[in-house]
């Protein structure tokens, strides 16, 4: 193993090295003024790992063909690598090829089809890329041809952020694969549909920012896979899919899932059993949340206006983390099971213009009730503050109507933003721990501790 990471001014290496036949692994991470691999490279026969990333080679020389031992390439963040040598087609052994964010290359050879063993190609950021081969995919035709089933030992397959339009339904056959990353891909559009028996072993779709309309729906016509039938899916992101129409039935075994969408409502989703994370983002048109599995732990609901009710917050027991932000309509929070409650942000709405119960609220740690927007900024009192005793974040900025905070109790205190709460007259601390104290734009504000004196304008 010969280790060079982040040897700054390595330039070249002295002939020498193709003596050092039995060398495993050549780690050049970093050595940004690297621009040429050695010429005799090729004679590292028994060479398994080469490690390349953010250097500045151009090129990686076709005597490469040599290295039929190597099991992993990474060039990640080499930007000025431009193509890979049709010879990589000798390495046999070859599983893992990083050249994420190599933004100059602009094609993989035909002959990449021969590595068989290949299970992990990760392409994401490589905005110039304009041509894979049939054997993987053409993007510069902005396509992934069928033939890309084929590589039914593949595991994770990254294609963020690059101009791919269509992504082929014999995906659909790729039985090892684990992660596909479309997230950032503008240009993907429409009906997401792919081969109905596949994707067993698939754990992580990533489709954030995509602009399908349909993603894996049961009401197409043609036999596909259904979304429900992922069976070891456990992360899905939906995020910012401002074209999807609605979530089919999403399958039982998700851990997290992020989402945007269009519909009036979501499919039920009570049958969650492992369900922790839960993020609803711009959909809308939603104006009610179904029945939660009681298991989930974080739930942020932002930008939803016409969302009015959540069905079972209340038995929501383990729920750790929660925050609503610009749903204008939400008419009522019941947080008073909420034994377990350290996180609670949400920005406040028309409808609702009290907080009541936190006293039963033991655990939180983090209060945001906060209001940056003066035309949805109803909110009269916060009941129950007084007795929050393991408090640390208290953020109100912007609540106008606010004229007393009661924090007598919140000894672990440590940041306290009253900003711009034009009625606020007098705040009560005694907290010894407290280092962050802002209340610009409190023009009422006449009483409060002296060592708070110093925050005060």
């Amino acid at each position: 193993m010969l280790i060079l990471e982040y040897c700054e001014n390595l330039e070249g290496f002295d002939p020498s090295i193709e003596n050092v036949k039995c060398l495993v692994s050549l780690n050049l991470i970093s050595c940004g003024k690297l621009k040429n691999l050695p010429e005799r490279l090729g004679e590292l026969r028994k060479l398994e790992e080469l490690l390349v990333d953010n250097t500045s080679i151009g090129i990686i020389p076709t005597c490469i063909e040599f290295l039929t031992e190597l099991k992993m390439l990474s060039a990640v963040g080499c930007e000025k690598l431009t193509s890979v040598p049709s010879s990589i087609s000798h390495l046999v052994n070859l599983s893992t090829l990083k050249l994420k964010r190599c933004k100059a290359l602009h094609e993989l050879p035909d002959s990449i089809q021969a590595c068989r063993k290949l299970q992990h190609l990760s392409l994401a950021g490589c905005y110039e890329l304009t041509k894979i081969p049939s054997s993987i995919g053409k993007m510069g035709e902005l396509e992934l041809p069928d033939s890309i089933g084929e590589l039914t030992k593949l595991k994770i397959l990254r294609i963020s952020h690059t101009e791919i339009e269509k992504l082929p339904s014999a995906i659909g056959k790729l039985t090892s694969l684990q992660e596909l990353d479309a997230s950032g891909c503008q240009k993907l559009t429409g009906q997401l549909l792919l081969d109905e028996g596949g994707l067993p072993s698939l754990s992580t779709l990533r489709l954030g920012s995509a602009k399908i309309s349909c993603l894996l729906d049961d009401s197409h016509e043609r036999s596909t896979l259904k979304l429900r039938e992922l069976s070891a899916l456990e992360h899905l992101d939906l995020l910012y899919c401002t074209e999807l129409q609605s979530l089919p039935e999403p399958p039982s075994g998700l851990l997290s899932l992020q989402l945007t969408c269009l519909s009036k409502k979501l499919p039920s989703l009570s049958h969650l059993s492992h369900l922790e994370k839960l993020t609803l983002h711009s959909c809308m048109s939603l104006r009610s949340i179904p029945k939660l599995p009681s298991c989930i732990q974080e739930l942020r609901v932002q930008k939803c206006p016409e969302l009015k009710k959540l069905s079972n917050l209340h038995e929501l027991k383990f729920l750790l983390e929660l925050e609503f932000w610009q749903c204008y309509r939400l008419e009522r929070l019941d947080v008073e099971a909420l034994d377990c409650l350290r996180k609670l942000g949400l920005s406040t709405s028309t409808e609702l213009s009290n907080l009541n119960d936190f006293e039963v609220l033991e655990s939180l740690r983090y209060l945001d009730p906060q209001s940056h927007n003066e035309k949805v900024d109803n909110l009269q009192a916060i009941q129950g503050l007084e007795k929050l005793g393991s408090l640390e974040v208290l953020d109100i900025f912007g609540l106008e109507h606010i004229q007393k905070l009661d924090l007598s109790k919140s000894e672990h205190l440590k940041v306290l933003t009253v900003k711009n709460c034009k009625s606020l007259v007098e705040i009560c601390c005694h907290s010894k721990f407290l280092k962050d104290f802002a209340c610009d734009g409190c023009e009422s504000l006449k009483k409060f501790p002296d060592y708070l004196a110093h925050g005060k304008p």
